[in-house]
Parts: structure tokens; sequence; C-alpha cells
């Protein structure tokens, strides 16, 4: 179902861009003026075609799409897709496949969504982006157009420290306790709670039979959270690997683009490693060993602002902190409206 649906009357020329941010977890979508004030935004469900499908993305797409138009005058110039499961040539064709039956008679251009979270959070100059919620992904920019990324590479090969990496070790940690394998846990209570299963066995319904999908295994996310804080060495082990992992994402990205090791711009995202998280605390430690001269950058520009940041330089817009002002501002006041309307559909 889409939700948090909001709009304005839009003002200005008559001249629009649209962004998207699809992932595993949500889908946004916000359409903008060519001067940058955000008229509109609309949030539905995944739109990751990993997940959901070809047919499955195409329908969230459009009807986030046709809902936030709905209402708005004007033309669409330029409309640009920021979307997980970008990461190979036949990917590309299958997404621009369906992104092409938007009913949109503008540009588009699809990139991946590490990019628009890092265009977000560093609109110009040098840095490094990390986002854990569902999957993971390290990116970063010289600031003069060269790109890297790491460990987004979907969830049976790639994706080390997110949701799905912890939900998956904690359910092997269950099981080799389970078989005397293993030290003992309490993630073997939190998750037989948390499922409401009689025995660890009972597991395999779910993952084998039921076959519990990418999100449903990252939600157990938390629980390892829990247990750590409560004192479980396993649950510790667990976000100390995914903290290393995270580490050795950024160490390759910095590497790869050339970046000066004693200094690092570093933006945090995802529900993961939200200020005062255990796995993000673990992480920022482990960097700043290897980058002495840290400086964490407040990252709290939506991602869907990277998409539309995209979407007006291919439409001619110079960006500038005016424009990234407007966005900021003008999406914020979307949300707080949608904070006290609460759902509309």
């Amino acid at each position: 179902m889409i939700e948090g649906f909001w709009r304005v009357r839009p003002r200005g020329r008559n001249s629009l861009v649209v962004g998207f941010d699809c992932g595993a977890t949500k889908t946004e979508c916000a359409i903008s003026t060519i001067e940058g004030e955000i008229l509109s935004y609309t949030r539905g469900p995944p739109s990751n075609y990993h997940l959901v499908g070809r047919e499955g993305a195409k329908k969230v797409i459009i009807e986030c799409y046709r809902r936030a138009k709905s209402g708005v005058k004007g033309e669409v110039e330029v409309v640009c897709v920021g979307t997980a499961g970008l990461d190979s040539r036949a990917d590309e064709e299958i997404i621009r496949s369906y992104v092409e039956e938007l009913p949109i008679r503008g540009r588009k251009i699809i990139v991946h969504d590490s990019e628009i979270a890092l265009r977000a959070a560093f609109p110009s100059g040098k840095g490094v982006i990390v986002n854990a919620g569902t999957g993971s992904f390290v990116a970063g920019t010289d600031g003069s157009g060269g790109f890297a990324r790491a460990c987004d590479w979907g969830h049976i090969i790639g994706d080390e420290g997110g949701g799905y990496y912890l939900g998956r070790a904690a359910l092997n940690a269950v099981m080799r306790e389970y078989d005397g394998r293993g030290p003992k846990t309490s993630l073997t209570r939190e998750i037989m709670s948390f499922w409401k299963l009689e025995e660890p066995r009972d597991i395999m319904a779910i993952v084998y039979v039921r076959k519990a999908g990418v999100t449903e295994i990252a939600a157990l996310a938390p629980l390892v959270f829990k247990a750590s804080e409560e004192g479980d060495a396993v649950a510790k082990s667990i976000l100390e690997s995914a903290a290393r992992e995270l580490a050795l994402g950024v160490e390759a990205v910095v590497r790869r683009l050339g970046l000066n090791r004693g200094e690092l711009r570093l933006a945090l995202t995802g529900g993961l490693l939200r200020k005062g998280s255990p796995l993000r605390v673990l992480l920022v430690s482990l960097i700043e060993k290897e980058f002495p001269k840290l400086k964490l950058v407040d990252f709290d520009l939506n991602p869907v602002i990277g998409s539309l940041i995209f979407a007006l330089e291919e439409a001619g817009v110079k960006i500038g902190e005016r424009i990234i002002k407007k966005l900021r501002s003008s999406l914020q006041t979307l949300i707080n409206v949608s904070e006290i309307r609460g759902k509309v559909y």
C-alpha cells in the first residue's frame, strides 16, 4: 500500500523534475520545481526488483509517481531513478525496461542507490558514506567525478554488515548452539520468542518451507543489538564482525579513490547506524584507528534529495547551497505535515 502522500500547490515555472529512491525496505518519490522546491512526496513498498520482481517493482514506482503527480501541474523534464539492485549490465537492462514505462515524456536516468545517498551527503567535495539497513553499501567520491563502492553485492554474496547479514548470523548461532557446535547464546531465546517457535529446529520451516525473505531475516537484527547490550558474547562477536566488514569496505573505497588516509569525511546512514547504535560505535572506533583525522558529517538529507540533484543537473541546473537548502527545507515541511496528518491512504 502506498502511504505517506503529501503535496502542496506548485509555484514558479512549470518545469519539474522527479527523483526516486527505490530500496529493499521502501520506495520514495519526490517531485520538485526546477528551482528546487519539492512540491510532492510519496512513500510506498519496496521496489528492489531482486526482491519483488520486475512487475512488482514497476507497479510500485508507477503508483508512487501517479500519486505524487496527482494535482501537481507542469511538465517533467527529467526523472532520476536511484535504485538498489543495479549491479550488472543485465540489471540495467531490466530496470530500464520498466522505468521506460513510467508515464513521463521527459528524460529518464538510472543510477545506483548508493550514488544518490552519496550525492545527498556530499553535494560537492569528497567523502565516503556507509549505509547499513536491510543490506549495506560503502560508497565514495573524490570530488572530481571519481566514484567507488564496496560491499553492495546483494544478500547472497555481499551486503556485509547489513540487517540480513546480522539476522543470518544470529540464526546460524542458534543452530550451532542447538547442535552443540557453538556456545550458548541468548539469541536462541530471543528468536524463539520473536518468531513464536517451540524449539530451534522449527526455524527450518520458516527458512526453507515458508521461505522467509530478506526483509524477514533482516528484521532479526535488533535482537542481535539487544542481546549484545545485555552482555551476550555471541551477539557481540556478530556485531564486531559486521563492523569489521564495513570498515574494510571503507578502506577499500578510500584506496581505490586515492584519498588521503589521514583525513576522511564520513557519513553514516541506515537504520542500523543511527546515533548511539552499538554497530555505529564499533564501526567508528575501527575507522578512527585508520583515519585519525576522521570527520563525521551529519547526514540528515534524505537520499531522494540526491536523486533530485541528479535530475536537476541533467536539466541544466547548477547545484549550489541555495538549491540544497530549498530541497531540504521543502521536503522537511512535507514530512512534518505527514507526521501531523498520519497515513493518507
